[in-house]
């Protein structure tokens, strides 16, 4: 039950980081054109195949995270940003900065199972109408934040233009620390008992036999 309280009290962290909290998009938009020196169209036209390759990859990324559950999407889910900003930043060239973006944007299907795994957990921990507080504190941390963000940003990016982009990987490693830290309890829970009714069926025909 304590573990269980601590991915309770993680969940509004976890929400607030997961948002676009350090404005990551307008911090790639800036890098791209500042510091790669890319053109108002090619930002265009990478925007343009993004939003394609994310419409097309929807359905794929429903049906994984409906086969791999909640507690190991929301894992991805936090990785997946990670793996973006190495790529759009360190990338060389319009496709790493394409497939950047493209795991960016995918990443908030992966994200939002941590919401649902909050719910199962609430309710093994008898919490069920818990959640909107909960979601409420997330609200107010990441307006908090990004309130601190909005003013150290520029200051940042004017020192050094890489900074801000780093802000936001140490941002985003956090985020996987955190999603190891909070699964789908309930997944376990009904695992085992999965297992124990297949023993005890498994036991009964050996019986019969």
């Amino acid at each position: 039950k304590k573990k269980v309280k601590l991915a309770l009290n993680l969940y509004p962290v976890y929400e607030a980081l997961s948002d676009d909290l350090f404005l990551f998009t307008i911090i790639e938009m800036l890098f791209l054109t500042l510091v790669k020196g890319f053109s108002d169209s090619q930002i265009a036209l990478i925007l343009m195949i993004v939003e394609f390759a994310v419409l097309i990859f929807e359905y794929p990324s429903y049906k994984l995270i409906e086969k791999i559950g909640n507690s190991k999407s929301t894992v991805i889910g936090a990785v997946m940003p990670v793996i973006a900003i190495v790529l759009i930043t360190l990338g060389k060239g319009v496709p790493s900065v394409v497939l950047g973006h493209i795991f960016y944007s995918s990443a908030i299907n992966f994200q939002s199972m941590a919401s649902a795994s909050t719910k199962n957990n609430l309710l093994l921990y008898g919490e069920r109408d818990l959640y909107t507080k909960l979601f409420s504190r997330g609200s107010m941390i990441y307006s908090g934040m990004s309130m601190v963000a909005t003013l150290i940003i520029p200051i940042l990016f004017s020192y050094n233009r890489y900074l801000p982009s780093l802000l936001c990987f140490i941002t985003y490693a956090l985020l996987v620390g955190l999603s190891f830290m909070m699964p789908d309890y309930s997944e376990r829970v009904y695992s085992a008992e999965t297992r124990a009714n297949a023993k005890a069926g498994a036991n009964a025909k050996a019986k019969e036999r």
